[in-house]
């Protein structure tokens, strides 16, 4: 089994894993830094693309 699988722990309701999905949707969207953005996370890259286009032009 994959390490990060492994470390989920066992789900034990789902208000449970409601609160373990919005954690790891935090971590994913705000204190990652991928390559593929610049190093950015993706909160900082969407926060950035919004500001250099508005959204008139996001149709």
């Amino acid at each position: 089994m994959p390490a990060t699988i492994s470390r989920i722990g066992s789900i034990t309701s789902l208000d449970h894993l409601n609160e373990r999905i919005d954690a790891f949707a935090h971590l994913y969207n705000h204190d990652r830094s991928p390559g593929a953005l610049g190093g950015r996370t993706s909160a900082e890259y969407l926060t950035l693309a919004s500001q250099e286009t508005p959204l008139s032009q996001m149709d």
